[in-house]
């Protein structure tokens, strides 16, 4: 699927700006790490080509040189026994001087082989996963509280970066979403309360309430 169309996807859904800009950004980052790694493979490919070229071309002009020293040697007179000292020697039509070994082939330059071996069974390298991080989340609430008259984040201190991290590896994107979708379409978590209070990002990450949020309990509250 292209950016295009998970944005579109996502649009249909119903899904907010923040998100579907948290999941581009994701695909993207995907993308460059495959990028890189195919041209790192690319490159290696071409390394290998070269190689065995130069090396197909090195035996070409080994055996080259071993069949003129032979055929050099063939050409020199030698005596027989028991045909006197003048009488050339001729080796036999079937000698290896007259049938030399046939020239080595030469991998075609549009063909290379993989610079990375996958042994029998073993499963080809998958594409890395999207990864979410707490910058993400921390933006994406930003850009709804400022739409909605709520907190922003100015600080990520290490106790809200864990308690991010802990979310995160719990819950997909799909839910980061929702809660925020949740807290935005809430006139009681908006401030529209008895107290005036209004949520904010420590309220946000609490387990209890981020789970009440995902499954729309905060949808029912009127007061």
């Amino acid at each position: 699927m292209t950016i295009a169309e998970l944005m579109e996807a996502m649009a249909a859904a119903g899904a907010p700006l923040e998100a579907i800009i948290i999941a581009v950004r994701a695909v993207e980052e995907a993308g460059r790490a495959i990028e890189q790694k195919e041209a790192e493979i690319a490159e290696r490919d071409e390394i290998v080509r070269r190689k065995r070229a130069i090396d197909a071309e090195r035996k070409r002009n080994e055996r080259a040189e071993e069949r003129a020293k032979r055929a050099a040697s063939a050409d020199c007179p030698r005596t027989v026994r028991g045909r006197g000292a003048d009488s050339p020697w001729t080796p036999p039509p079937n000698e290896i001087y007259s049938n030399p070994l046939p020239e080595p082939s030469v991998i075609p330059d549009g063909m290379t082989s993989p610079a990375v071996e996958i042994e029998a069974g073993e499963a080809e390298p998958a594409a890395e996963p999207i990864e979410l991080k707490p910058e993400h989340v921390v933006e994406a609430w930003n850009d709804m509280a400022r739409r909605n008259g709520l907190s922003a984040v100015k600080i990520l201190n290490d106790g809200r970066r864990k308690k991010l991290a802990t979310r995160i590896r719990q819950h997909p994107i799909e839910d980061w979403t929702e809660a925020i979708a949740a807290i935005e379409r809430s006139p009681f978590l908006r401030g529209e309360n008895d107290r005036g209070w209004r949520a904010d990002f420590d309220f946000f990450l609490e387990p209890r309430n981020f789970t009440k949020l995902i499954e729309g309990g905060y949808d029912r509250t009127t007061r």
